[in-house]
């Protein structure tokens, strides 16, 4: 699928994004480079296309590194924990660690109906 190129509109979308950090931070050097890049998308359409390809540029770039810090923090920040504390309260699962049957083929005495295997999914 081909993305279709809006550079003005790209460029509307930074000047955006900066005003409203600047109005969080409330820095100068945000507000005058906004004013900059606002600048540059009016008066150079030429310069507006250059700041779309910087900007798809670092967004590539950081879908490349966002992904695995989030699921690094994901892992040792929120899995890890449970697991431990899954082991520390002894939670019953069906994984054996010790080995002290000959097998481990679990015999069931169940009876199946005729319509549990109908729809099995």
């Amino acid at each position: 699928m081909k993305i279709k190129s809006n550079p003005s509109l790209t460029v509307l979308t930074i000047v955006f994004g900066l005003l409203v950090f600047n109005y969080i931070i409330g820095n100068k050097i945000i507000f005058y480079t906004s004013i900059i890049i606002s600048g540059i998308g009016v008066f150079s359409s030429k310069g507006s296309l250059i700041l779309e390809k910087i900007w798809f540029k670092i967004s590539y770039i950081l879908s490349q590194i966002i992904p695995n810090i989030l699921l690094f923090t994901l892992f040792f920040l929120i899995l890890t924990p449970l697991s431990f504390l899954s082991k520390l309260f002894r939670a019953k699962s069906d994984f054996n660690l010790k080995n002290n049957r000959t097998t481990i083929f679990v015999e069931l005495n169940k009876k199946f109906k005729k319509e549990s295997f109908e729809r099995a999914w």
